[in-house]
């Protein structure tokens, strides 16, 4: 029996989390996002860091963080690349999810005004 690649595939989420201008709107508002009180400390097992070296998109999908939040958890741990977690990472902050829904909300409402 052949099995389709898509049934292995995960929801990413709506399409503008991965779009360059919504991006650069996220970078305008990491220092917000990084002091937000509902933003969430994550311990780190330094076993599972070790697992994942290099590879933060592994760890955040062992994780079950949502796909369309890897790359905000990424930059607002001042990450420029996936390959930058290393083993001696012993915590992650992490937006909370209704935040970056307001962000992406106003950011909507602004691209159909211009």
């Amino acid at each position: 029996m052949t099995t389709l690649l898509t049934t292995f595939t995960s929801d990413i989420g709506p399409a503008v989390y991965y779009d360059d201008a919504f991006r650069a709107v996220l970078e305008q508002h990491m220092p917000y996002l990084r002091s937000h009180t509902k933003t969430a400390v994550d311990e780190v097992d330094q076993r599972e860091a070790l697992l994942y070296e290099h590879d933060l998109f592994g760890f955040l999908m062992m994780r079950k963080a949502p796909k369309m939040l890897h790359w905000i958890i990424m930059r607002m741990n001042d990450m420029y690349s996936p390959f930058e977690f290393e083993r001696t990472t012993t915590r992650l902050i992490r937006p909370d999810q209704t935040t970056v829904d307001l962000i992406r909300q106003q950011f909507e409402v602004q691209q159909k005004i211009f």
